[in-house]
């Protein structure tokens, strides 16, 4: 746990995220990434208004959310697919 805090999601999911991590930033699961990542807004957007950039503050740990259990949800219909543009 060097370098973490514990968090809690407004879906009362625990995990452990960057020391880094505020809580406006997102928990995420990226497509071909191994583990849940965190996501902040960028502060100053460099893009076209339909746009948002984001930044990436790191790796987390998310309980319910590891080994493909998104993936799961995402079929259910519990999540949803997003879009994001990286910084």
């Amino acid at each position: 746990m060097r370098r973490r805090k514990l968090a809690v999601t407004n879906d009362s999911y625990i995990g452990a995220v960057p020391h880094e991590a505020l809580p406006d930033d997102l928990i995420c699961v990226l497509f071909g990434c191994s583990v849940p990542v965190v996501l902040r807004k960028d502060v100053i957007p460099k893009a076209t208004a339909n746009e948002v950039l984001y930044k990436f503050v790191g790796e987390a740990y998310l309980h319910g959310f590891m080994d493909a259990k998104a993936i799961v949800m995402l079929v259910k219909g519990i999540r949803k697919v997003q879009d994001f543009t990286l910084k």
